[in-house]
């Protein structure tokens, strides 16, 4: 069985909840799917850095599929990372300068005190949506997450127990395995010494 694109996981997903009155609904399952990843996977393959992102103002659209912020270096000399802090805290500041703080306001990166500046954004990016996009780097590092998401929100859809409680253990499982790899990629160059 391979998984390697949009209508490979859509086979794949009918074979495996065995309903045939559900295979028109497959594309939703996958969008639902895709949701719950959005708010939930933070992993290596979604990690995206943004190297000249300019700001003029207190306020400047996030990029288009931003999902979670990383960090925020500010890339004038000296470079220096940014604080994150709440938006109701950030509401305190009101003059010009460079920037020490930032919040996520909205869409918007809010950033005070605030002025012509270029920063580096390390963020997460939602998921690719496969409808549009036939596959994307998730399905092509993680096409269990794909396989059994997709099962467990059929399930759900259907009303259907067993293929709930089947299904969503094991999409839990891959999603927990993708978003702890990035922790075990930055453990993976320490030296531990032991005393």
């Amino acid at each position: 069985m391979a998984l390697s694109n949009y209508t490979e996981l859509q086979a794949a997903v009918a074979n495996y909840i065995n309903r045939s009155d559900a295979t028109a609904s497959i594309p939703d399952f996958v969008a639902l799917a895709e949701a719950d990843m959005n708010q939930r996977l933070r992993c290596p393959e979604n990690e995206v850095s943004d190297t000249a992102f300019a700001i003029t103002d207190r306020y400047t659209a996030l990029p288009t599929a931003f999902a979670e912020m990383r960090r925020v270096v500010l890339t004038a000399t000296p470079r220096e990372e940014l604080v994150p802090i709440a938006p109701s805290l950030a509401g305190g500041f009101f003059e010009s300068g460079r920037p020490i703080y930032y919040a996520i306001t909205g869409n918007q990166l809010e950033v005070v005190p605030f002025g012509s500046y270029t920063l580096e954004l390390f963020y997460w990016r939602t998921v690719p949506a496969l409808a549009s996009n036939s596959t994307n780097n998730v399905l092509t590092a993680y096409p269990n997450l794909y396989l059994f998401g997709t099962c467990a929100q059929a399930g759900i859809w259907l009303d259907d127990p067993g293929l709930t409680s089947r299904f969503m253990p094991i999409y839990e499982q891959a999603l927990n395995f993708a978003n702890t790899k990035s922790q075990r990629q930055l453990g993976s160059g320490l030296a531990i010494r032991c005393a």
